[in-house]
């Protein structure tokens, strides 16, 4: 069978080279004036399966709760993050991200609760929440909390 196509390729293209492309640029013209009409939908719709489970549970859950869009935004200061200019740019930028139409609210790293700034129990975190904004902070634990507590690592401040 090999030995069949072999000849039949050498003496339709190898000895033929002009009709070959020839009709290979007839066919390329021919696609090529179809490109036009071509659509590919790439939505999210078009690329689930309809019986999927994962989909059927998500599209319960979006209807039950409703959902607020989000954006992130990263800062990085010029000099140390716990710096008190830093602090003020990162306040001013939280402020003007505030005053946009159509934003509902801002978190920042300013709003996060600091646990281990608080001493005694956590009972008493409840009436003392103490935020980077806070006057009695201590930014060298903060840092540290941030850095390292399993709810905020890798998620407020990256490594670098």
């Amino acid at each position: 069978m090999t030995t069949l196509l072999t000849t039949l390729y050498a003496r339709l293209i190898l000895q033929r080279p002009v009709l070959a492309l020839t009709v290979l640029t007839a066919i390329l013209v021919a696609l090529a004036m179809q490109v036009p009409n071509f659509k590919l939908d790439a939505s999210a719709d078009s690329l689930l399966l309809e019986n999927d489970n994962d989909l059927r549970i998500f599209r319960e859950v979006a209807t039950r709760y409703t959902s607020q869009e989000f954006l992130v935004v990263t800062f990085t200061p010029n000099q140390d993050l716990f710096d008190d200019e830093s602090l003020r740019q990162l306040n001013k930028l939280k402020t003007a991200l505030g005053n946009i139409e159509r934003v509902d609210s801002v978190l920042s790293l300013l709003d996060v609760p600091l646990v281990k700034n608080v001493e005694g129990p956590l009972s008493s975190l409840e009436k003392n929440v103490r935020t980077l904004q806070s006057d009695s902070v201590d930014k060298l634990r903060a840092h540290q909390e941030l850095v390292n507590s399993p709810i905020f690592r890798e998620l407020l401040i990256s490594k670098d």
